[in-house]
């Protein structure tokens, strides 16, 4: 994989932020999405903070900010009976 298409993108759009929600680490994050694209996790990393963190900055500081207020199980409790976050790409 030399170029991203926008699926891949939109996978690891939406892993990231998915997991962010969940408590999770970018780390984690990456090798999930690696798996699923054969590629490393590197490659995630480099291509998440170089180029789509700006993107989905304003999601990614909501969903960070959600989760330091409830603490990770408030978090998940809470996303699973509303959407305490704005709706978006995940």
């Amino acid at each position: 994989m030399v170029r991203w298409s926008e699926e891949e993108e939109t996978i690891l759009v939406d892993t990231v932020l998915r997991r962010v929600r969940e408590g999770s680490t970018q780390s984690v994050d990456f090798q999930e999405v690696a798996e699923q694209l054969g590629c490393t996790p590197q490659f995630c990393a480099f291509r998440w903070n170089h180029h789509l963190r700006r993107q989905h900055e304003a999601t990614l500081n909501i969903a960070e900010e959600m989760l330091r207020a409830l603490g990770v199980q408030g978090w998940i409790a809470a996303a699973g009976k509303s959407r305490p976050f704005p709706s978006g790409p995940f």
